[in-house]
């Protein structure tokens, strides 16, 4: 019976034992299945941050929408301050009445100062005054007189011996520019009536005297017109309507 051995080249062989191109074959098909499957994960995560990028802005959609109206206030808020710079030319018409205001005030203030100055003493060189030191001498000194006539002092005195102490001698003194024997009697009549009234006067007068002063243009000092007094002051009726004329009672002393 005959044998026969393999040979080496058998099909058999050649199937059951794989060839290096074989081999290298299937080294090839699992790298690219391999790569393939690196790629399809790469894809997939690649994805995924597009998709949580996508969520994220979603996320901040509100903020993007709130920022339009946002601009839109803003935009909105030039448009209402337009009013408010209308509003200084407004408030400009308001501010001329107070100038008016002012305007009308200035009279007021001055009428004060025309007040005081007719309250003041007449302007006449020379004739300076001199405040009262008693009540009595401020009663007769706010004694209302003529124009340009002031009084310029008001003295007390004691009487003479011969009289009773508790009774006063009162000396005023007034400056013009110049008075008549008459003008100057209706002015000393009208001091006797106020020195009558005054609240410290009265029967507490003994003698009253006034004397009138003229003042002189250049000069310094006023010189001596007349000077017409009264005793026994509380004696006489100062008033105008009676019987005797108050402005006859007086007595001249300038000689």
């Amino acid at each position: 019976m005959r044998t026969f051995e393999r040979h080496p080249l058998s099909p058999r062989s050649i199937v059951s034992t794989p060839t290096p191109r074989k081999l290298r074959g299937f080294r090839l098909v699992a790298v690219i299945a391999g790569g393939g499957c690196a790629a399809l994960i790469v894809l997939m995560i690649i994805i995924g941050i597009i998709v949580s990028a996508a969520n994220g802005t979603l996320g901040r959609g509100v903020p993007e929408e709130t920022a339009p109206t946002s601009t839109m206030t803003a935009e909105a808020t030039p448009e209402a301050s337009e009013p408010s710079k209308e509003t200084p030319s407004t408030s400009e018409p308001a501010e001329e009445p107070s100038e008016v205001e002012s305007a009308t005030e200035a009279p007021e203030s001055s009428t004060p100062q025309a007040a005081t100055t007719e309250a003041d003493p007449v302007a006449i060189p020379g004739c300076e005054v001199t405040p009262a030191e008693t009540t009595l001498g401020e009663d007769i000194m706010a004694t209302e007189l003529p124009d340009g006539l002031v009084i310029t002092a008001v003295t007390e005195n004691r009487p003479d011996s011969d009289i009773d102490p508790s009774l006063t001698w009162v000396r005023v003194e007034v400056c013009s520019s110049g008075l008549s024997t008459e003008e100057h009697r209706v002015v000393a009549t009208d001091i006797a009536i106020a020195a009558r009234d005054a609240a410290d006067g009265g029967d507490r007068i003994w003698r009253l005297s006034v004397t009138s002063w003229k003042a002189i243009d250049g000069a310094e000092y006023p010189e001596l017109e007349r000077s017409l007094y009264v005793e026994d002051f509380s004696m006489y009726t100062w008033d105008r309507d009676a019987a005797v004329p108050p402005e006859d009672t007086w007595e001249d002393n300038t000689a």
